[in-house]
């Protein structure tokens, strides 16, 4: 196959790659909107939108929430009931529609530039190959950096989770850059290593 486009439809229901835009629009479309203004008409600083923010948040019965925030969790804090809404940030409440358009993203990599590929049949199978690995070491290290500088979550174990996930991510990449390079030890790398990354990245995420 060339390209890796699928396409569904059903009298006027169309599934496409257009599925993160959309998905997108619904948010911003359902997610709380902040008055810049208090009800007295005094302008809300930066701190005071992020409190009316949860506060709306916290009131919201939208059927979409689920896209932008997470159950309330409730915990025991020194004898005392705790609870807090574990979701994103007022300024990233489409952080879902982003990650699932930058997992889309690796996944055409993926499929597209590929030495089994009609595009790039005729081209050196190890380059493709190697080509394919760089780009995706470069998309997933681009989407840490975006990560490490948004920090979508409002709860830091939720952030440091989600760190840890994208340098699984590079890690994998690079790991496989290894192996199509045809690295002396690759064997090491296409086991040991990878086998290693992967329970490390469990392990912290189970600590977090």
């Amino acid at each position: 196959m060339c390209f890796l486009f699928f396409f569904f439809k059903k009298k006027k229901k169309k599934f496409t790659i257009w599925f993160p835009i959309a998905l997108d629009r619904v948010i911003r479309l359902s997610v709380p909107k902040v008055d810049r203004f208090t009800d007295i008409g005094r302008p809300r600083t930066s701190v005071d939108k992020d409190s009316e923010y949860h506060r709306l948040i916290a009131r919201d019965h939208n059927p979409f929430a689920f896209l932008y925030k997470s159950t309330l969790v409730i915990y025991f804090d020194n004898c005392c009931l705790m609870k807090h809404l574990s979701g994103f940030r007022r300024s990233q409440a489409t952080y879902i529609s982003n990650i699932i358009a930058a997992k889309l993203g690796a996944l055409l990599i993926i499929a597209v530039i590929d030495s089994d590929n009609c595009l790039f049949r005729s081209f050196d199978r190890m380059r493709v190959t190697v080509a394919r690995q760089s780009l995706l070491v470069a998309f997933s290290l681009c989407f840490l950096i975006l990560h490490s500088f948004s920090a979508p979550f409002a709860n830091p174990v939720d952030n440091a989770s989600e760190w840890t996930s994208r340098i699984n991510y590079v890690s994998t990449s690079l790991t496989a850059l290894v192996v199509a390079l045809n690295t002396p030890g690759k064997q090491i790398f296409e086991t040991y290593i990878l086998y290693g990354l992967v329970g490390f990245s469990s392990i912290i995420i189970s600590c977090c």
